[in-house]
């Protein structure tokens, strides 16, 4: 069983009616009943949601209405976000009045679609043999310090902050506060990882006395970005910011997670939560997999726990597992299963970005069938043109091509004249990027060449910083001083 587009939309109104009688149902209350996510539609959320109009900023304070304070599974924001058109959070209690105008909300909105479509990572990187190269795909696009006026305050990005698979981290501005805006690869992603799940994690564990969790200031779910404070301090009394630490509160409502240590902490504050996951539990019997779904815990990674083909498919019937089961398929055996799973999760938007990102683990042959494929769905395009160096060299030109219909797949394709090895090509690709219109791909080409170590000529610089203005007045943000 499905949540249709009807089943949600005529929950709508059942949810006015439950708020005129004040007879509507928590979410908490639904999980007693022993249900799966599946069956929870509009009606099942508390009244508060009746006062969530479009545009109407969202905070922390709703979410723990809605939910009785307790831990929110990624599935169950999903649905939320989804039937109520949520899109800017904000946490007042921190975040400054400069994050509550909409303006500044709707700035940060166009600066999080422009990096995301111009500083990706590729799928594979290619060592260049040069003196000081960097790699073909590299994330970086030598950005300069930027610095926007939207008519109400100053937003500024000084720096990268680290790249990861599931999304890149900058030191950003807002006037003269500093945070860290982390900017999702794919915003349509429902997983543990990713936007939707790391922004629920965030709400939940927004005052509940952690002493080791970033701030959340500020997000948008639908957009895939999230305003965090940003650990610039030597040392951290974390005695002083909480009594308990992430994995303690885990520990307590009965999850688990791997990710928080190593990389993902700095100066002991945790800045990158994901991967938080229930009880897990393998089974080749489909009613006991079935089972998986009845709570919300289990069903979190249900799709990581598929064994059979009956079990994949199964999860493609509840969203939070879609994206999983692309995930899954890079350790398959079996080349023909994993392409039926591919192939079936690019029509999900759960899916599609994270089914074309896995497709490099497949057979060359399927490969460009799902590249094709992908192309053609706006969520997965711009992941699409991310593995384009993994397409095999007898297509890989007709692979440009078939990209460079699509805007939006144009400025990670600038980053792609060396992933071919003929010089004849490099320079019909070359020339068509930087003779074209679009800023953005020659924005990209241009820093990916001087990045690689060859070295720009006077004009080619001057028409690199003339595309970065033009590529981010394009998205609508006027750099400061540039007119």
């Amino acid at each position: 069983m499905e949540i249709t587009g009807e089943k949600l939309k005529s929950g709508i109104s059942v949810i006015k009616n439950a708020v005129e009688k004040d007879s509507s149902i928590s979410i908490p209350n639904f999980r007693d009943s022993g249900k799966g996510l599946t069956e929870l539609t509009t009606e099942h959320f508390s009244s508060v949601v009746a006062g969530i109009k479009k545009g109407k900023v969202f905070t922390p304070f709703d979410f723990h209405k809605m939910f009785q304070g307790k831990f929110v599974t990624p599935g169950e924001f999903y649905i939320l976000v989804q039937t109520q058109n949520i899109t800017h959070i904000v946490n007042p209690q921190l975040g400054h009045e400069l994050l509550q105008n909409p303006k500044t909300m709707q700035t940060i909105d166009k600066l999080a679609k422009a990096l995301r479509q111009a500083d990706g990572t590729y799928r594979f990187s290619h060592p260049v043999d040069k003196p000081g190269a960097t790699f073909v795909g590299t994330s970086e696009i030598n950005l300069p310090k930027l610095e926007f006026h939207n008519g109400v305050s100053e937003l500024a990005v000084h720096k990268k902050l680290g790249t990861g698979v599931f999304g890149n981290a900058y030191e950003v501005s807002i006037g003269d506060k500093k945070y860290a805006l982390k900017v999702f690869t794919d915003p349509n992603r429902v997983d543990v990882n990713g936007a939707i799940g790391e922004i629920s994690y965030q709400l939940s564990m927004t005052n509940k006395g952690i002493s080791n969790k970033t701030e959340l200031y500020a997000a948008n779910a639908k957009n895939g970005w999230m305003l965090t404070e940003l650990s610039n301090k030597e040392h951290y009394d974390l005695s002083q910011r909480g009594k308990r630490t992430i994995s303690e509160y885990l520990g307590d409502v009965g999850l688990n997670c791997d990710d928080l240590c190593g990389p993902n902490t700095e100066k002991g504050l945790v800045v990158d939560i994901g991967g938080i996951y229930g009880e897990i539990g393998k089974t080749k019997v489909l009613s006991e997999f079935q089972d998986k779904y009845k709570n919300p815990y289990t069903s979190m990674t249900a799709g990581r726990d598929a064994l059979t083909e009956k079990q994949f498919m199964e999860c493609f019937h509840h969203p939070e597992s879609r994206a999983q089961v692309a995930r899954a398929t890079r350790n398959m055996a079996d080349s023909e299963l994993r392409y039926k799973l591919l192939d079936k999760a690019l029509n999900y938007k759960e899916s599609a970005a994270t089914a074309i990102f896995e497709t490099p683990e497949a057979h060359s042959d399927m490969r460009f069938h799902l590249y094709k494929k992908a192309l053609t769905i706006p969520e997965s395009r711009i992941e699409a043109a991310k593995i384009i160096d993994s397409i095999n060299e007898k297509n890989r030109y007709q692979a440009f091509l078939e990209a460079w219909r699509f805007p939006e797949c144009r400025p990670m394709l600038g980053k792609s004249v060396h992933t071919f090895t003929q010089p004849k090509q490099q320079d019909q690709i070359f020339n068509l990027i930087i003779n074209s219109n679009d800023p953005g791909a020659k924005l990209s080409c241009l820093s990916i060449k001087q990045g690689n170590g060859d070295g720009l000529t006077g004009a080619e610089q001057v028409l690199k910083d003339v595309s970065l203005r033009q590529y981010f007045e394009g998205h609508g943000l006027h750099l400061k001083g540039n007119g």
